[in-house]
């Protein structure tokens, strides 16, 4: 139910709605011009953006954060 205060039934895991809930707070207030500077700041991006300026094409590739897997 939208209002002042929310109230809704999670169907979610805790500790998925743990990190949708961090992700809401950190990024909820920012603009999308702010959100997508955020996100262009990322190692995992600068990657990817280092790896396009060398000719690789890495459009539609798999990103895993914690891996550091840019794609294949």
């Amino acid at each position: 139910m939208m209002g002042p205060c929310p109230r809704f039934e999670s169907h979610l895991p805790d500790a998925v709605l743990e990190i949708v809930t961090e992700v809401v707070e950190k990024y909820g207030d920012m603009s999308n011009a702010a959100i997508k500077t955020s996100v262009y700041q990322t190692e995992p991006m600068r990657a990817i953006l280092r790896e396009e300026r060398a000719g690789k094409d890495m459009r539609n590739k798999p990103v895993l954060y914690k891996d550091k897997v840019f794609g294949s």
